[in-house]
């Protein structure tokens, strides 16, 4: 997955790719389950929009897909429990 990726002060991670937010999801879920992550939680509110939450040792990773058109935005925000 091509993405342009860009890290604010807070330490959140976003990027902007062509992959749809189908695709993004099952890349993530394979590259995540693959390093040991657990997959918590998945919510999708419609076709354009979907959230999966997983969870390794004492973090949380939150990764949000969002269709804006031509492009598609990725947001990654991970605490520390």
């Amino acid at each position: 997955m091509n993405a342009d990726v860009s890290l604010d002060a807070r330490g959140e991670v976003q990027a902007k790719t062509d992959v749809f937010a189908a695709k993004a999801v099952a890349a993530t879920r394979e590259q995540l389950t693959s390093e040991g992550w657990v997959e918590t939680g998945f919510a999708q509110a419609n076709t354009a929009m979907a959230q999966i939450r997983f969870a390794k040792d004492d973090r949380i990773t939150n990764v949000n897909f969002m269709d804006t058109g031509t492009q598609r935005a990725v947001q990654l925000v991970t605490m520390t429990l």
